[in-house]
């Protein structure tokens, strides 16, 4: 008993000095844009949100009581400290000093362990019930009792409301184990999982699976070989570059194990690689994408480092110098860009900057949820975010927040436009922001287009013809189109086989003054005129855009040009 509070005692020691370096890396480090946003979706918590599951929001809420960065890293933080604790217990709890210092040394030396034991991420969560799920799974089969089985339907769902990528986990670790399909409290623990994140799923039901929607088939991208290749370079390096080699051979020589638990490791590794080698094919893959990945290569060097002295000497070196570089970089990215360095961390001026152009009037940014979020946290005030048709919808969309600007004076903050100098730009951090100061603005972002008739738009180049639009306003608010400084626009915007033309054309009303009374259906009629473009077929966007800006895409017709 003395010898097993001498291990974790000794543990503990080593996750406190690490804690001190984290918790100064926290406190200094500027939140990256990211983040922001992710603390954006603490202000109303739910059981979901349009890029992820809320386990992200719940992290940064835990630590809403502390002060700026800190408060916001504060959660992850703290998964982070119990999940290398989760590591030790996984590893049967080992009691020597030079094996606790190695499993250490492993921990610290990934690279991606350490930057989402950082940054609030939905990777940090994801990352602490990964190593929770594994250590669980190793109880489960050893012993299927009835604590166990709860534990692991609850981690289940956890990993699940942390990311989705914790059901192709699930999925890989059964593979490794088909087992589990004759064991009748397996599907105990996967029903009760299911029940726990059935909340999730009904919000997203009610809110039309914007999730699902936006990962399945807004990410798809037309392939390109780059892609693919670097998907392969970032896997070579994601899990620290100095330690490539012994990942390798401990995969290697551990490959005849008949134990499940590392079978469970080579399904998972194999399986995360193949998905998303596959999925390069598709469009381009994150780096962190993979990053579970880290917990079971940990576990497989971390049991043949113990078995092979000669391979533990070296890997522990390795990883000491990869945890070396580590530190220094993120002590370096802690300075106050001492190189000038092209960096999110460092970027902050700007915020300041507009906010004094702001000059106490709300901020709109267009196409950038990640600015209006930043600026949120640094300038202390609401900002908002609004998505025209070539940027892809995100959490602003699903709250109805923008309605209370409706009728006030802003200012907007275009992320581009085709003639810049119709707008007073700025130039801050090295980058240019061009403003523009509406008065009297017309919130019109969920105005609904019913119905525009499902037969193609068919004629020549500069035909006019007929359209029509029944459009519903949902909010409290009547909208009238050609109120204020930028009055609403409808416009088509022209693309064939999902390449933007650049071309957007104007419809015409036919009557100037078009009021869309709130909640109520309405139809907008008008003239179109045909582009010159070649003869072939396209797809043509219909939205409003506010005044010369670029129009937002709700409503998709066929354009045949003959």
């Amino acid at each position: 008993m003395k010898k097993q509070k001498t291990g974790l005692s000794y543990l503990l020691q080593l996750i406190g000095i690490w804690a001190v370096i984290c918790i100064l890396n926290a406190a200094f480090i500027e939140v990256d844009p990211d983040e922001a946003y992710y603390w954006i979706y603490t202000k109303q918590l739910d059981w979901g949100y349009f890029d992820h599951p809320p386990g992200v929001a719940l992290a940064i809420a835990i630590g809403s009581w502390l002060p700026n960065e800190i408060g916001v890293r504060f959660g992850t933080l703290l998964l982070h400290f119990l999940g290398i604790y989760i590591l030790w217990l996984w590893m049967a709890k080992p009691q020597k000093r030079e094996d606790i210092r190695y499993l250490i040394a492993l921990c610290l030396a990934m690279p991606l362990l350490q930057i989402y034991g950082l940054i609030a991420t939905p990777d940090g969560p994801l990352l602490f019930f990964t190593m929770l799920f594994f250590y669980l799974y190793q109880q489960f089969i050893s012993k299927s009792s009835w604590w166990n089985t709860l534990a692991l339907g609850i981690c289940m769902a956890a990993l699940l409301y942390s990311k989705y990528h914790g059901v192709l986990l699930i999925f890989f670790v059964l593979l490794s184990n088909l087992s589990l399909l004759r064991n009748p409290r397996f599907y105990m623990a996967s029903i009760f999982g299911a029940i726990l994140f059935f909340p999730h799923l009904y919000w997203q039901y009610s809110n039309d699976f914007p999730s699902f929607r936006y990962h399945l088939k807004g990410r798809n991208d037309n392939y390109e070989l780059k892609y693919t290749i670097t998907y392969v370079l970032n896997q070579l390096v994601i899990f620290s570059p100095l330690l490539l080699p012994f990942w390798i051979n401990s995969l290697r020589k551990s490959w005849s194990s008949d134990k499940l638990i590392i079978r469970a490791c080579y399904f998972v590794c194999g399986g995360f690689w193949t998905f998303f080698f596959y999925s390069s094919f598709k469009g381009h893959v994150e780096p962190q994408w993979t990053a579970i990945l880290s917990i079971p290569l940990i576990y497989l060097m971390f049991q043949y480092g113990l078995k092979n002295r000669n391979f533990r000497k070296w890997s522990y070196g390795m990883a000491l110098a990869s945890f070396v570089l580590i530190v220094a970089a993120r002590f370096l990215v802690m300075m106050t860009n001492p190189f000038n360095i092209n960096s999110n961390f460092h970027k902050r001026d700007w915020i300041f900057e507009i906010k004094e152009q702001a000059n106490n009037r709300p901020v709109i940014f267009e196409n950038s949820y990640r600015n209006a979020a930043k600026y949120s946290f640094y300038a202390k005030e609401d900002a908002y975010t609004f998505a025209n048709h070539l940027y892809r919808k995100n959490q602003y969309d699903i709250w109805d927040d923008e309605a209370k600007l409706h009728g006030k004076n802003v200012l907007m903050v275009l992320h581009q436009h085709d003639r810049p100098e119709f707008y007073k730009n700025i130039r801050v951090d090295r980058r240019t922001f061009l403003l523009q100061e509406l008065e009297n603005i017309q919130i019109k972002e969920k105005v609904e287009f019913l119905s525009s008739g499902s037969t193609p738009i068919k004629g020549s180049p500069s035909q006019i013809v007929n359209l029509s639009f029944d459009l519903y306003n949902p909010y409290w608010h009547d909208i009238n189109t050609f109120e204020g400084n930028a009055p609403l626009c409808l416009k088509a915007s022209i693309y064939q086989n999902s390449e933007y033309l650049e071309i957007e054309v104007p419809l015409e009303p036919k009557f100037k003054n078009i009021l869309l009374p709130s909640r109520r259906q309405t139809r907008f009629e008008g003239q179109w005129s045909i582009p010159n473009l070649p003869k072939g077929e396209y797809d043509v966007y219909f939205g409003f855009s506010i005044g010369e800006g670029h129009p937002d895409q709700p409503i998709l017709r066929k354009l045949v040009i003959q």
